[in-house]
């Protein structure tokens, strides 16, 4: 028997129900407000693909969702960016990455979502590409430095909301149920 070191885990963590179940119908309402929606590029010399809005500090979203990052990671950092993302129908947005920061994306688009839909998160990891699925109110964290995509819906808009945060690492993250670091 040959030993072999095991894999390192991935660098992604996904989270179902991330926010309360009577919170996240709020957050679908909240961003019906939103106007102020800017086209997006997903690097420097990229054709725009998709918009984005700053996510206001007052929204109850904005509170909501930061209350429960400050659980996953206990530590203290700062908010890179905080925005929504929203995609048309059968846009093809291009394969990037954010920098060195901790990126989270919350699905937040209400119903069941079905296989031909669409609308994954891709993450280029060890050569593969990852889909991660849309599901509402699914929270998907992630090192920024992986190159990753959005894909569109097919026949509605896909909304995430993305919050970049500076000064934390994988090392810091403290999972659901999971007993808490001693300070």
């Amino acid at each position: 028997m040959v030993n072999r070191p095991l894999p390192a885990p991935e660098p992604i963590v996904v989270i179902d129900a991330f926010l309360h179940p009577t919170t996240f119908p709020k957050v679908i309402s909240e961003l019906g407000m939103l106007h102020h929606w800017q086209p997006e590029i997903d690097f420097e010399g990229a054709a725009p693909v998709g918009e984005t809005c700053e996510l206001p500090s007052s929204f109850e979203t904005y509170r909501a969702i930061t209350q429960e990052l400050k659980k996953l990671f206990p530590v203290p950092w700062t908010v890179d960016r905080f925005y929504v993302n929203r995609f048309k129908p059968r846009e093809v947005p291009q394969f990037h990455a954010d920098g060195d920061v901790i990126t989270c994306l919350l699905y937040a688009d209400p119903g069941n979502w079905s296989p031909h839909d669409h609308g994954e998160t891709q993450l280029l990891i060890g050569g593969e590409i990852r889909g991660i699925l849309p599901l509402p109110n699914r929270m998907l964290v992630f090192d920024g430095r992986i190159l990753h995509r959005a894909t569109s819906f097919q026949t509605r808009l896909r909304h995430t909301i993305a919050a970049k945060l500076d000064g934390v690492t994988f090392a810091d993250i403290v999972l659901p149920g999971a007993a808490s670091p001693k300070q």
